[in-house]
């Protein structure tokens, strides 16, 4: 039982170690060059990484099995979109980055316009958190929103040419498109210009501030969060925890705040860069995070 055992550990932290270091991935167009595909795609097997979470041998966190399923569904959405319209591109895909937050809808420039519909398979025992993910997925040409809807069992797919609208209070389009990033598709320059800090020494921990951690967010004696949007709304969650710590450590403020990120989130110029209400029983904060750039400013709005 010990060699077993020493046998499903290695197996476990081998395929940890190469689904998390590529699940950050391309999703690759059709029939691009062997030579590009071997360059830029990556070596992710989903099918074989799904088949051995459904064996039940490995007892993984829902958060991860969770991300599994969403980039597989939209890398084959993808590609059967690809294949089919013709089109050749790499796109981007990062769940940490590219998922548009809030009440957002694509809605079609005119009526001739179709959106793209590819039908998923649910896997039984796999909670998705929600209902719907939306995402904006940046090509080297195209740009497509992409709507994973899991309550129909598609994936509906929107060429940005033939969206007239986006509506829910996605951000400001103008800023998104200051946005620099790399032929790997990394991030090399971020808006920095929309929050002025009141710190500038705040430390990262993966892609939020790392002042609290994910297993604190229940226990905070100073903030209270809603228990459904305590994962959906993670990053988000951390930031302001993180902040606010920070800010009424430094001010001797007792009192106990609430947010809930759905009805908190009260502006935003990108999907990392916005304005949240913290509502406490003596005073009601507000804190601009630039969630990329590591900064924040919280203030408190005059009568």
């Amino acid at each position: 039982m010990g060699r077993l055992k020493k046998i499903m550990i290695a197996m476990f932290a081998l395929l940890f170690l190469n689904m998390s270091d590529n699940l950050k991935r391309y999703v690759l167009a059709s029939e691009l060059q062997e030579n590009r595909m071997e360059e830029q795609s990556s070596s992710v097997n989903f099918t074989s990484a799904e088949e051995r979470l459904s064996e039940g041998l490995l007892d993984t966190p829902e958060s991860f099995q969770r991300e599994i399923l969403l980039y597989k569904w939209i890398m084959e959405a993808v590609e059967q979109y690809m294949t089919e319209t013709g089109k050749k591109d790499v796109f981007v895909c990062d769940l940490k980055n590219d998922v548009l937050y809030g009440n957002n809808e694509f809605i079609l420039v005119d009526q001739e316009s179709t959106k793209y519909e590819y039908s998923i398979v649910m896997q039984d025992g796999v909670d998705m958190g929600q209902n719907r993910y939306k995402l904006k997925l940046n090509g080297t040409k195209y740009i497509l929103y992409v709507d994973v809807n899991i309550q129909e069992a598609k994936v509906y797919i929107y060429p940005a040419e033939d969206l007239g609208v986006i509506s829910g209070g996605v951000g400001n389009w103008k800023a998104y498109e200051q946005i620099e990033k790399d032929e790997n598709g990394q991030i090399i320059y971020y808006p920095d210009t929309y929050v002025q800090s009141d710190w500038d020494n705040f430390e990262r921990q993966d892609n939020h501030f790392a002042g609290v951690s994910f297993d604190e967010l229940e226990q905070l004696d100073f903030l209270k969060i809603p228990q459904d949007s305590m994962e959906y709304y993670a990053v988000i969650n951390l930031n302001v925890a993180s902040v606010l710590k920070r800010y009424i450590e430094e001010n001797q403020i007792e009192d106990v705040f609430y947010f809930d990120a759905d009805k908190d989130v009260i502006a935003r110029v990108t999907n990392m860069i916005y304005t949240c209400r913290i509502r406490g029983k003596t005073m009601t904060l507000y804190i601009d995070i630039d969630g990329f750039n590591m900064k924040a400013h919280v203030y408190q709005m005059e009568d």
